[in-house]
C-alpha cells in the first residue's frame, strides 16, 4: 500500500475523477460521502485511481446516488 500521504493523493484523485465525470461541482456534503467511501475502497484492497473512480461513479450515480433524505440512519420520517 501507498504511505499515507499518497493514499490522500489517490484518494483525492479519484473523488475529483467522480465530480468530472457527472460533470458537477464539488461540495462539502457530496465529496465526505464520496471521501468516505473511497477511503473505505482503498481499506478494502482496491488501491488504484482508476479502480476508485470505476467504483465511485458505478455505486454512486450522479446527484441522486450521494443525496440523502435524512440526517442520520437512524431518522424518523
Amino acid at each position: 500500500m501507498a504511505t499515507s500521504d499518497q493514499a490522500v493523493k489517490l484518494i483525492s484523485e479519484a473523488v475529483r475523477n467522480w465530480f468530472d465525470y457527472y460533470n458537477m461541482t464539488p461540495d462539502d456534503p457530496s465529496t465526505e460521502i464520496l471521501c468516505a467511501a473511497a477511503i473505505d475502497l482503498y481499506n478494502g484492497g482496491v488501491v488504484t485511481v482508476d479502480a476508485i473512480t470505476s467504483s465511485l461513479i458505478g455505486t454512486y450515480v450522479g446527484r441522486i446516488g450521494i443525496q440523502s433524505n435524512a440526517p442520520t440512519s437512524i431518522a424518523i420520517h
